[in-house]
């Protein structure tokens, strides 16, 4: 079975270096992430790791003329080992809000069947 390597991001150029603190703030401060500079190619790009195992299963965002563009609830799912390190996550969260109202949070009930048991929360 594969296995996630990273998910690459583009944003408008000249807008990285303005976004970086805003996300070492929500990615490493509230997710744990860590967040690495690299350049390759002759580009520059963040890359937000979620594994020891730099730079397995990352988030790369560099600047492009053709950037993307997320108008609907488009997301990343993260998987957590146990359900309190979900519910965590999800305070954390709550109390990041409270000083950053850009982040919208929806929280979704327990999912469980024969074959899928789940706690969510939706990020954006």
């Amino acid at each position: 079975m594969p296995r996630f390597n990273h998910l690459a991001l583009s944003v408008p150029p000249g807008e990285l270096d303005g976004m970086r603190a805003d996300l070492e703030k929500f990615y490493a401060g509230v997710l744990g992430a860590q967040l690495f500079d690299y350049t390759g190619g002759g580009l520059s790009y963040l890359i937000i790791s979620f594994d020891e195992d730099f730079p397995s299963q990352s988030l790369v965002i560099g600047e492009d003329k053709k950037y993307m563009q997320s108008p609907g609830f488009d997301h990343i799912g993260l998987e957590y080992d146990t359900y309190e390190k979900v519910n965590d996550i999800i305070e954390r969260c709550k109390e990041f809000k409270r000083s950053d109202d850009r982040l919208k949070i929806m929280e979704l009930p327990e999912l469980k069947d024969e074959r899928f048991d789940s706690q969510a929360v939706y990020l954006r």
